[in-house]
């Protein structure tokens, strides 16, 4: 058995010490990520990743970096080809969304019922959070109809710079909506007043920032270019440099 597919069953079935206990740089990624290891040892690792957003591709991603890399995105992505890029986005990135966004909201209503002394600076990180949810599940349905089929098939994207232009100016919008977070919680830093469920709202919330962090560096910085320069191929390609690939 290779060491994903043991990490695979530890995530599906055993204990966060099962996978602490196998290597330090596994503690300490396990750490970072909001899990504890000490006093929640004895806890299931599928159940107590799950409950702070932590799917079990973004675990592996994070166990299989390069230790002297500080972001979560292994090393080579640059150059990997558009189908490896889409996958793993798709895979490390949408997916987790779509399972994190739905938990943290339901976080949400637990700790506004827990804190109700606390309702009016709960309320305003509440409301920066579902505006960010519901603008961050349109934005990768976008992404997965308008650029991701095109660029799997290494065609230029359909009206490629309004569509990507428009993207990025989505992904603007979530730093923003990611910033306004951080302030209104002094960058998740958890209040003593905090309940169980609180504290683990804060460390979900900054994963998700972490997450979506990488997610817009990869998108940003290789998949869009690589549409817009496909698309500027294809034009320059045809007879008289014919703009009808935009």
């Amino acid at each position: 058995m290779d060491e994903r597919e043991r990490i695979r069953k530890i995530y599906e079935s055993g204990l966060v010490r099962d996978l602490a206990l196998q290597d330090p740089h596994y503690r300490e990624e396990l750490e970072k990520l909001g899990i504890d290891t000490c006093c929640g040892g004895g806890m299931l690792l599928g159940e107590t990743a799950r409950e702070i957003g932590i799917s079990l591709e973004m675990l592996l991603s994070r166990l299989h970096r390069e230790p002297a890399q500080s972001a979560g995105i292994p090393g080579g992505m640059e150059k990997a080809s558009n189908a490896l890029l889409i996958d793993y986005v798709l895979e490390i990135y949408h997916t987790t969304l779509r399972e994190q966004l739905p938990n943290l909201e339901l976080l949400f209503q637990r700790v506004m019922l827990a804190h109700g002394e606390h309702a009016a600076e709960l309320s305003a990180l509440q409301e920066h959070f579902l505006a960010l949810k519901d603008e961050l599940l349109s934005h990768i349905d976008s992404e997965e109809t308008l650029v991701f089929p095109a660029l799997r098939r290494n065609e230029p994207v359909p009206d490629a710079k309004t569509v990507i232009k428009q993207l990025e100016q989505e992904h603007a919008f979530t730093r923003t909506r990611l910033r306004q977070m951080r302030i209104a919680t002094s960058s998740y830093r958890i209040p003593g007043y905090a309940s169980a469920s609180l504290e683990i709202l804060y460390q979900g919330l900054a994963n998700l920032d972490a997450g979506l962090h990488d997610h817009i560096y990869l998108e940003n910085n290789i998949l869009f270019p690589r549409g817009a320069a496909l698309t500027a191929k294809t034009r320059n390609a045809a007879p008289g440099g014919s703009a009808a690939a935009e």
